[in-house]
């Protein structure tokens, strides 16, 4: 049986906007309002939580519930409680959608206070697996990995990529298979389809080397998707991945490069591979593949100077351009610092735009070696980053930040120390992380990765329940 840790989720306060008189809520009346208003998730419910303010004409807290926004008068959506209390159980919900709930406050005048509003989504607790028929079990798999997701807002549909992970066919038991592989949902995360297309199919080649170095097998890894509304219809959809050779199961990351590839729809052709970023130990040998590297990333800013390698990419994209979140790697154990470049719409140059994290002081702060694995994603009106803690290189869990502001590349800290405001851990003694979310994977939540730490190795992949 897994024991797993799990952090309550204590979601986002924000007032509703108001400006009216009278008893219909929104009125702007200056009255109190509750604080600390928290949702708990259950299976079909939500238990509510909140602290009442203290004053003479105090006379209890009305809280409303819609599926379409927050509620801004008391006359919207549908009543939840009425009372004094400091809490409230909404029961008989849909699991994996999401509720919207304002708590107004009454004076014993029948006023009502501007409300502050929170959203939660009812699930079953405990995390469960995702698999994909016919893919990432039996067979000598060693299973699937590395996920990233990405909405398209015409269908619905939640496309994935992913890593298949299988034993290398010319080198069993020295090398290891990875490649990208795409699956999608039709039911907010609930179910998983793999579509049958390896985007990055892994290749095994024999090397110039004596044996064993002589096994090669180029690898494609930690993938990252998105769909960008701005680019052309050819160009609409973008995938980014680490390539890289592994030598007699080495990473041999002096010959591999961050690549791109674009499609006008995941299901459709992909563009050719292009080889986009390299660090500082970059082969140029590896330039009659492909062609030479679009951008020496370690060069564009002094901040990147020391980084080796780039690597676990993450795309979001909005009007200002194409952000990608990447692990600029140095070497140490505290493996560099997550860095943010943007590529703004209709523009040709790479911008660096700044340090989320640097590890060597943002880790220990937050009691580990490092940071790594970012991932980016947008929810009500706001950016998030995610990265994976590590010790050493065991990856230890997920925290969420929230990021103040996108093109300076900052997030919430407090006396300098970054605030995590969403926290989910794996099996105990496991290496888990790697994790990815978009707000409309309801039924899934944040999806994680995890790896048992006895062999044989199998990489699996979990929908944790739990919406940030």
């Amino acid at each position: 049986m897994r024991t797993l840790v799990l952090t309550l989720m204590l979601l986002g306060v924000a007032a509703c906007a108001g400006d009216g008189g009278g008893g219909g809520g929104g009125s702007g009346s200056g009255l109190p309002e509750v604080t600390a208003l928290a949702a708990t998730q259950g299976d079909m419910q939500l238990t509510l939580s909140w602290t009442n303010p203290t004053f003479a004409e105090f006379a209890g807290v009305e809280v409303r519930r819609d599926t379409a926004a927050a509620p801004a008068q008391v006359t919207d959506g549908v009543q939840v409680y009425v009372g004094v209390g400091s809490g409230a159980t909404d029961s008989g919900l849909t699991n994996g959608v999401r509720y919207h709930y304002t708590a107004f406050v009454q004076e014993s005048g029948g006023k009502y206070s501007a409300g502050v509003s929170i959203s939660a989504v009812p699930n079953p607790s405990g995390p469960v697996q995702i698999t994909f028929a016919g893919v990432g079990g039996g067979g000598g798999s060693h299973g699937i990995f590395d996920p990233s997701l990405a909405t398209d807002p015409l269908s619905g549909r939640i496309w994935m990529s992913y890593s298949e992970v299988l034993d290398s066919a010319m080198w069993p038991g020295q090398n290891i298979w990875i490649q990208t592989r795409l699956a999608y949902s039709d039911d907010a995360g609930l179910t998983w389809t793999d579509s049958g297309n390896v985007i990055n199919a892994a290749q095994d080649v024999t090397l110039p080397l004596a044996p064993p170095n002589n096994a090669g097998t180029w690898v494609h890894e930690v993938s990252t998707l998105v769909r960008d509304p701005y680019a052309p219809a050819s160009e609409r959809w973008k995938l980014m991945w680490h390539r890289y050779l592994l030598v007699n199961g080495v990473r041999a990351f002096d010959h591999g490069w961050i690549a791109l590839r674009s499609a006008p729809d995941p299901s459709g052709t992909w563009s050719a591979e292009r080889k986009l970023f390299v660090g500082s130990i970059y082969d140029t040998a590896d330039n009659v593949i492909i062609g030479p590297p679009e951008v020496q990333l370690d060069q564009l800013h002094a901040d990147l100077n020391s980084a080796v390698v780039f690597s676990e990419p993450g795309l979001l994209v909005n009007s200002s351009g194409l952000y990608v979140s990447i692990l600029a790697a140095d070497g140490t154990v505290a493996a560099g610092r997550v860095i943010l470049v943007r590529l703004p719409t209709g523009g040709s140059t790479w911008e660096y735009r700044g340090s989320f994290l640097v590890s060597s002081t943002d880790g220990p702060a937050l009691g580990y070696d490092g940071l790594s694995a970012p991932a980016l994603y947008q929810q009500d009106g706001g950016y998030n980053l995610i990265v994976t803690p590590q010790t050493a290189s065991f990856y230890e869990g997920t925290l969420l930040f929230r990021i103040t502001d996108l093109d300076a590349a900052t997030i919430e800290r407090s006396g300098g120390v970054p605030q995590a405001f969403f926290t989910h851990f794996g099996t105990s003694g496991s290496f888990n992380g790697a994790s990815t979310y978009v707000p409309e994977a309801t039924a899934s939540g944040l999806i994680y990765c995890e790896v048992q730490t006895v062999a044989p190795l199998v990489f699996e992949m979990y929908a944790s329940r739990r919406n940030p």
